[in-house]
């Protein structure tokens, strides 16, 4: 197969998530294969020799003709992400005079110019120019849901601090919306 040959990228379906870029005189690949705990010191970010394989086999199956290519070097990384996959974007709960933009993970090249639009509009006081109410920082303090909405399950305890139109009605009705999550539950 030619594929490669013209620089087009290549996207696995895989369980890695393997994509393979072809360069001037070399071919990239990289997947997403693990979340371990972040190191203090990033040198000792290394990637585990298990998952380098997975990889490579799913980057051969992708393209046959890599199977005999030479591995010049294996790197890890950490992408910043969030709990919830989403980006963070806002004021800095419990402070006056911090703002936060982060956790683009592996979109944060596309989406950080418009994440730092929105910081800087925080910053100087204005209104960013979209809604940022689905990136608050807010929805990660625990203190921000109500008290009727800390027995939930975890799943339904996330859609609560994500939505503050949904916590400010189960303040006002806690039982007419706990019998909703209820009926989503089941």
């Amino acid at each position: 197969s030619d594929v490669g040959r013209d620089a087009t990228m290549v996207f696995t379906m895989g369980d890695e998530h393997t994509e393979i870029y072809p360069r001037s005189n070399e071919c990239y690949a990289n997947g997403c294969p693990s979340q371990p705990e972040l190191p203090d010191d990033p040198l000792e970010i290394q990637p585990p020799a298990e998952e380098i394989e997975k990889v490579k086999v799913e980057s051969i199956a992708a393209v046959p003709r890599l199977k005999d290519a030479t591995v010049i070097r294996s790197t890890a990384c950490f992408l910043a992400g969030s709990d919830d996959n989403r980006p963070v974007v806002g004021r800095v709960p419990k402070t006056s005079n911090a703002i936060i933009a982060c956790g683009g993970g592996c979109w944060g090249i596309l989406n950080g110019p418009a994440m730092g639009e929105a910081a800087a509009a925080l910053a100087l006081g204005e209104e960013p120019p979209i809604d940022m109410g689905a990136f608050d920082p807010m929805r990660f303090d625990s203190s921000y849901v109500p008290t009727v909405a800390k027995d939930l399950p975890p799943k339904l305890m996330a859609l609560v601090a994500q939505n503050p139109d949904l916590a400010e009605a189960l303040r006002q009705d806690p039982e007419r919306i706990m019998n909703i999550l209820a009926m989503m539950q089941d």
